[in-house]
């Protein structure tokens, strides 16, 4: 009993620990989104290609939107936006996974009206 204690005690401050990682990093999201110039060529599609449009993904043939073209990545813009800052996407198990940085460039980018620029 006192392990299982012990390990979601663990679990509980490693997870709040990590909540607070993102808090903290998104305190001054307006004055980052405010000064960055977040271009969806330059920045969004690269992420994308490199973490989402791969192997068992956002690819054909998986049942899932195909995110190959700026109108289909748009389509979903708010929901990939949700989903990649509450750590749901890419899933921890694909192997791909965002650093705080991109994240914030794709919640910049949606919240500026997802342009293709």
């Amino acid at each position: 009993m006192k392990k299982i204690l012990l390990i979601i005690s663990a679990l509980g401050f490693l997870y709040s620990c990590a909540s607070d990682n993102y808090e903290e990093y998104y305190l001054d999201e307006n004055d980052f989104c405010a000064t960055a110039n977040i271009s969806f060529s330059n920045d969004v599609q690269p992420v994308i290609d490199a973490n989402c449009a791969v192997a068992g993904c956002h690819v054909p043939g998986n049942g899932i939107p195909v995110w190959d073209s700026y109108e289909t990545i748009s389509a979903y813009a708010d929901r990939i936006a949700e989903r990649t800052l509450n750590g749901e996407m890419p899933p921890a198990f694909s192997g791909y996974s965002l650093s705080l940085d991109e994240i914030q460039e794709i919640q910049c980018w949606v919240e500026s009206g997802a342009p293709n620029n």
